[in-house]
């Protein structure tokens, strides 16, 4: 009997045993499933805030750009102003040197047109010696002599 009762109390031992070990195996399987649900849910939350501090750190990027686009704009604007300052000022440039060549080449047109007439109108000997004034140094501001160029 002593035997049975020995037989008996190791069953029971055995049989609280596994009860024991399939409770503490339930209850780590538990613990790591609400784990499983902690580390996912901890997961989504890193990603959050490392997406949030990527959006800020984007929004810095986008500022600077919209700085810089908006400086770049000025620096186009001042040389678009200055190109245009420096062409109205060539512009002025080439319309007295249009306004001096014009003058040049009256002046030269009335100076060729009096040595001309002087030559063929004044003397007709173009020979002579005593031809006064001589051939291409006549000079008038007579006005019907400068419309026969």
């Amino acid at each position: 009997m002593h035997e049975l009762l020995k037989h008996a109390l190791n069953y029971t031992i055995m049989e609280t045993l596994l009860y024991a070990i399939s409770g503490i195996a339930s209850a780590l399987a538990g613990l790591n499933f609400i784990q499983f649900f902690s580390f996912r849910a901890q997961r989504k939350k890193i990603n959050a805030e490392s997406q949030q501090s990527q959006n800020t750190a984007d929004a810095g990027k986008f500022e600077n750009l919209e700085k810089e686009i908006e400086f770049l704009g000025k620096l186009v604007e001042k040389y678009r102003a200055e190109t245009v300052a420096q062409g109205e000022q060539l512009k002025f440039k080439q319309q007295d040197h249009e306004r001096q060549l014009k003058g040049i080449q009256k002046l030269l047109s009335k100076e060729v047109g009096q040595k001309k007439y002087a030559e063929h109108h004044i003397c007709l000997n173009t020979e002579c010696k005593d031809r006064k004034p001589g051939l291409g140094e006549f000079h008038t501001e007579d006005p019907i002599i400068q419309t026969e160029l």
